[in-house]
């Protein structure tokens, strides 16, 4: 039987009239919202966006994080050359995708 391991992450922190306290589970590629835990909260009636946290949290699964060390390679070796064909859009495409798909998983259950 495989164990699985769990990865806490809580985020305290205050944005300008904001304070965003959340706790994430990330279990694999998976990332969860701890039960009971309110996803955002405004001090005062401004809406906060929860994607940008979210892409913040998916940031940080190893899958993503892989794929955005194999883009920032790409980039450093393009603009190190003064001629070339190469644009690392692939590279791009990739990573955004997997903290899209990430976020897409759990961003409907905080918007009311």
């Amino acid at each position: 039987m495989e164990k699985k391991s769990k990865l806490f992450l809580q985020q305290n922190f205050s944005v300008t009239h904001y304070r965003i306290s959340t706790q994430y589970v990330v279990e694999g590629n998976k990332v969860s919202l701890k039960p009971g835990i309110p996803s955002v909260k405004a001090q005062d009636e401004d809406l906060v966006d929860p994607q940008q946290t979210l892409r913040e949290v998916c940031h940080e699964l190893p899958k993503c994080t892989a794929l955005h060390e194999k883009y920032t390679a790409c980039n450093d070796r393009v603009n190190s050359r003064k001629k070339t064909a190469e644009i690392c859009s692939e590279e791009l495409f990739d990573y955004l995708h997997c903290v899209d798909a990430c976020v897409s998983k759990t961003l409907f259950s905080h918007l009311k």
